[in-house]
């Protein structure tokens, strides 16, 4: 079976936020001239409501504005984003290393000096679409997976080889205790008991891939301890193996 295609978005979604309004003017006609989607916000305390209503796919946010500021807007809009990545790209006068520092631990993940040269912008919004695509697509994936796994009456995990997990179904809920929002991003191996033989590497599953049922001890909501009979399976994606553990604790008690 072919592996499957996902369209490439051909227009982003963008909230731009900046307080003065011939900048902001500017920076909406040319990216909409680009051919993306674009919203404006004039303050931080707008943009964070109009990042939860418009969900954008990336952000330029001022640093300096009345109220609350750049730095406070992005760290609110990050909470809001949960495990959706959307990127912030701060517009700023300010040069001092301390500031442009901590814009970054606030979430932000590049900055741009003013005068603005739209050059520059250009470019790094071509290098930053090519990101956004391929986390869109990844997210496209764990939809298709939720798809697939939420009928299995078994709790399901699908992880990466080096163990992270990206998708989870009720089953898993419901045996394991977590939510599944909270799995993804775990490594599953966080998941077993204590004095389990847990592969490590990507080869190590693949071993174990074999559709066999083995008892095991998982680990559920505050370490209680769950025994099940677990099966793996294994299919390359590209040059990477993705795997499928179904867990079945009624067949173990």
């Amino acid at each position: 079976m072919n592996s499957p295609e996902f369209p490439n978005p051909t227009r982003l979604r963008a909230l731009i936020v900046e307080d003065d309004e011939a900048q902001r003017e500017l920076l909406q006609t040319f990216l909409e001239h680009l051919g993306h989607q674009v919203v404006c916000a004039e303050s931080g305390s707008d943009a964070v409501l109009l990042f939860e209503e418009t969900k954008p796919d990336y952000v330029l946010m001022d640093i300096l504005m009345p109220g609350m500021d750049g730095f406070e807007a992005t760290a609110r809009m990050q909470s809001a984003a949960g495990n959706d990545w959307v990127p912030v790209i701060y517009i700023t006068g300010m040069k001092q290393r301390a500031s442009l520092i901590a814009g970054l631990e606030a979430g932000g993940h590049d900055y741009i000096v003013k005068p603005i040269d739209l050059d520059i912008l250009e470019a790094k919004l071509r290098a930053l679409t090519k990101a956004i695509e391929s986390h869109i697509r990844l997210r496209s994936i764990e939809a298709l997976l939720d798809m697939v796994f939420d009928p299995c009456r078994d709790a399901a995990l699908g992880f990466t080889g080096d163990g992270m997990i990206i998708a989870a179904n009720d089953g898993a809920e419901r045996l394991l205790g977590h939510k599944r929002k909270a799995l993804r991003g775990r490594n599953v191996a966080e998941l077993f008991g204590p004095g389990q033989d847990v592969p490590q590497t990507p080869e190590e599953w693949a071993r174990r891939a074999d559709g066999e049922s083995r008892p095991v001890v998982m680990r559920g909501v505050g370490g209680t301890r769950i025994e099940s009979l677990i099966q793996l399976y294994s299919r390359p994606v590209r040059s990477r193996r993705m795997f499928l553990a179904v867990l079945d604790a009624a067949a173990q008690s």
